[in-house]
């Protein structure tokens, strides 16, 4: 038989012709094939469409948890630095050894998976934005990398930038972004408001430059090495003194936590509470979005062993 519904293949037989039909095709088997072809499109299509969300929902997981491994992580750097508080405090009796400990240089420690990176600055090693003079600022600004002619330049708009009188009319608009304060300084942030200091990193000019510090002179035991070095080649005796600082001084403190490639960190300034001594109150804190210039320098072992018990507590805590 042949037609729309059967393809026969006929043999000759003596009963007569006879179709056989094993070797025909129906028309419904056509469409079975075309239907398992369309679902099989659906099926990709769907597939399509969910991976990405899949994929999504898990990136967004992941995202939250590590976030959440970053607070903790933060957590564990203001335990630190409460740490690094106390210990302080407890070498205030050997003024040397309270300086040695405190010129910006980097102590790396580690226990287990966490790696702690630490820094303390003593403001009494630091140039005091409101009361330094010219030439001390102008050395501040050598120590981070400008040459003598831009560095006395900055310096001496620096001092415009504080006083409360300029003797040039024209400087609001050339040297400054908006104008000059004609008040000191309340954060070292205020000099990216001078033109000529905006290439220089934030956390540079905070080891660098203080609002909080107590005198208009360094105190090179407590400076940072480039800073001692600049004053000490310029020899100006009304920039540094060579002796520790008696008066107690505020205290920059930096802690980077890092476990695996997460990373917690604290910076902050802890002055007095009072004259008589009191419990340090931070002051001022900010965190570091670029971590790159606090990197270890100086390995000090076992973290537990460097922080104590309190350490060990934190990271019970901490998990």
């Amino acid at each position: 038989m042949a037609g729309d519904q059967f393809v026969c293949t006929c043999m000759k037989s003596g009963a007569g012709d006879m179709c056989m039909r094993s070797l025909c095709h129906t028309s419904d088997a056509r469409v079975e094939g075309f239907s398992l072809v369309a679902v099989l499109w659906i099926v990709l299509a769907i597939a399509a469409v969910l991976t990405p969300l899949t994929l999504a929902a898990r990136t967004q997981t992941v995202h939250i948890a590590m976030l959440h491994q970053a607070d903790r992580l933060n957590y564990l750097a203001d335990g630190i630095a409460l740490i690094l508080v106390a210990q302080q405090k407890t070498r205030s009796t050997d003024g040397e050894a309270q300086q040695r400990h405190s010129n910006s240089t980097v102590h790396r420690c580690r226990d287990g998976e966490v790696v702690v990176m630490h820094s303390l600055q003593n403001h009494a090693g630091l140039v005091n934005l409101n009361r330094a003079s010219k030439s001390t600022l102008s050395a501040a600004f050598a120590a981070l990398g400008k040459y003598d002619s831009e560095a006395d330049l900055l310096a001496d708009r620096v001092v415009d930038f504080r006083s409360h009188s300029s003797s040039d009319p024209g400087a609001s608009t050339k040297d400054f972004k908006n104008g000059p304060k004609r008040a000191p300084f309340e954060s070292v942030a205020e000099l990216y408001d001078i033109v000529g200091a905006g290439d220089i990193p934030l956390q540079m000019l905070r080891q660098t430059f203080s609002v909080h510090s107590n005198s208009s002179v360094v105190d090179l035991q407590a400076a940072p090495p480039q800073l001692k070095k600049m004053l000490t080649e310029q020899n100006a005796s009304d920039a540094f003194r060579a002796g520790a600082n008696a008066q107690p001084s505020p205290m920059t403190v930096s802690v980077v936590v890092r476990r695996g490639t997460i990373t917690g960190q604290f910076n902050g300034v802890f002055a007095k509470g009072s004259a008589s001594g009191g419990i340090d109150r931070l002051v001022e804190n900010w965190r570091y979005d670029d971590l790159a210039t606090l990197d270890g320098q100086s390995t000090l072992g076992s973290c537990s062993a460097l922080f104590g018990s309190e350490f060990r507590r934190i990271l019970e805590q901490f998990g």
